[in-house]
């Protein structure tokens, strides 16, 4: 079996965070006792082992979807001074190399803990707010994100208080 975990923190380990697991492995706390791993790390999607993303991009609709996403999200960027030198139609073929797994998100939804959409969605769409650039997909997704978190948990809530 092979396993594959894409992203080491919010963002994924790069740079510094990245040369530091490479050179110190991971340190695991547990109650079943402390533990340094040592995982393979990289920055290049392409090495990882193949194990979600790669499903949601291998259908015609949310293939198109994300595409927009990633389009709005470049143009906000280049406003604010960014390039990205990957291509929209590259990050989608990486995804799906990547194969099916649970984003971080999707696991925060289902364990009824708060969303990172702030960060994710609502930073971008703000950005564009100031820098007068349409978003119209980003606000839509945003927007039933965030009304898939607050009635998630409500949700969890009602759930927790039950006899």
């Amino acid at each position: 079996m092979k396993v594959a975990v894409v992203g080491a923190g919010a963002i994924g380990a790069r740079g510094p965070h990245l040369a530091a697991m490479r050179r110190d492995g991971v340190r695991v706390l547990s109650p079943r006792g402390d533990f340094t791993a040592r995982p393979a790390a990289t920055d290049d999607p392409s090495e990882a082992a193949r194990a979600t993303m790669g499903q949601i991009c291998r259908h015609p609709d949310t293939r198109a979807l994300v595409g927009s996403m990633m389009r709005e999200t470049l143009a906000v960027a280049a406003v604010v001074g960014c390039r990205p030198e990957i291509s929209v139609e590259r990050r989608i073929a990486g995804a799906e190399r990547v194969g099916d797994h649970k984003t971080s998100t999707l696991q925060d939804l289902e364990k009824g803990k708060p969303l990172e959409l702030d960060v994710l969605l609502a930073a971008v769409v703000e950005l564009a707010d100031l820098a007068g650039v349409p978003v119209p997909t980003l606000r839509a997704v945003h927007a039933l994100a965030d009304l898939l978190a607050t009635t998630s948990s409500a949700t969890t809530a009602t759930a927790g208080s039950a006899p």
